[in-house]
C-alpha cells in the first residue's frame, strides 16, 4: 500500500525500536488517538495575517512577529484538539511544549554568503491551562522571548 495506516498495536508499530529491557515512551498508548493521515494546508492571505497580528497586539504585550502570533494561535488550537481527542479536561492537562526552528546566522555573525545551515531549536513550555488562559499576544510574546 502507498498510504500510511496506523498500526493496531504497539508491537506492530516498531517492535525493534525499544530494547527488551526498555519501556516504550509514555505517549505510545495514546499515539493512535491523535495521529491521522490527513494533512491540511490553509493558505492565508497577507490581509488575514495582518488582521490576526493586529488583533493579538496591544501596547501592553511584548513585540511579536506575525509568525509568533500565528504559531501561538496554532499551538493553542492543537492543545485544545489534543485534549478533546484524549478526553482530558484542562484540569488534568500538564505542560505543553512548542518546538520551533530559529535562524542563528545574525547571532553568530555569519555572512549572507555562508552556505551551511545555521539553525537551532527553541522549546517554549507552558502549562496547558496557562497557555489556553492567556491572550494570544502574551503567548506570542513568550514565543518571541524564548
Amino acid at each position: 500500500q502507498d498510504r500510511w495506516a496506523p498500526a493496531s498495536t504497539i508491537e506492530e508499530e516498531a517492535p525493534e525500536r525499544w530494547a527488551p529491557s526498555e519501556k516504550p515512551p509514555e505517549f505510545v498508548g495514546v499515539a493512535q488517538k491523535i495521529r491521522t493521515e490527513d494533512c491540511c494546508v490553509l493558505p492565508l492571505p497577507a490581509s488575514t495575517l495582518a488582521a490576526l497580528k493586529a488583533a493579538a497586539g496591544e501596547s501592553s504585550e511584548p513585540y511579536a512577529s506575525t509568525d509568533d502570533v500565528l504559531t501561538a494561535r496554532v499551538w493553542r488550537a492543537l492543545v485544545v484538539c489534543r485534549l478533546a481527542q484524549l478526553g482530558l479536561p484542562i484540569s488534568k492537562a500538564g505542560t505543553t511544549c512548542c518546538l520551533r526552528a530559529a535562524n542563528v546566522r545574525q547571532v553568530l555573525g555569519l555572512s549572507k554568503d555562508y552556505a551551511g545551515n545555521a539553525t537551532t531549536d527553541i522549546c517554549t513550555e507552558l502549562p496547558a491551562k496557562e497557555l489556553l488562559g492567556a491572550r494570544v499576544g502574551a503567548v506570542a510574546g513568550k514565543l518571541r522571548a524564548d
